[in-house]
């Protein structure tokens, strides 16, 4: 007999395959019973005329087709995760090769041109210290 901490995990699954093959059970039936195997085994003795070790039997395979797919849900899940996990592996490498090839080169041009490499930088700054400024004089405003 399936257990009352089975049936409480699987509920929602069961409901729709009790709707399903008792066509003359209602949802207000089954939110009476309220989850609990023994009204539920009765209210499906009362109703389809069957016998309890039937409607236990089909209870049961209920539960385990909800496991069943719960396991198959978790096994896709470590799947996603596993290739997300190598995606973003495979990307953070990309971008560190790439941010070191552009370290190497920076290096390489300030040891070559310095003197253009600090005009360079002396003229960066004077842009972003205008664009800082006429960005607080136009917020005063």
């Amino acid at each position: 007999m399936v257990t009352q901490e089975k049936l409480s995990s699987n509920w929602h699954s069961i409901v729709g395959a009790i709707k399903e093959k008792f066509g003359q059970v209602t949802g207000d039936d089954l939110t009476r019973v309220q989850g609990n195997v023994d009204q539920l085994v009765g209210l499906l003795e009362r109703k389809t005329g069957q016998t309890r070790e039937s409607i236990e039997a089909f209870i049961n395979d209920c539960c385990s087709d909800g496991a069943k797919l719960y396991d198959r849900a978790k096994q896709k899940g470590a799947e996603v995760y596993s290739a997300a996990s190598e995606y973003v592996q495979t990307g953070v490498s990309q971008i560190r090769d790439k941010a070191e090839t552009g370290v190497d080169y920076a290096r390489e041009t300030v040891k070559s041109r310095p003197v253009e490499s600090l005009a360079i930088v002396a003229g960066l700054s004077a842009l972003a210290g205008l664009a800082i400024g006429l960005s607080m004089a136009c917020s005063r405003r």
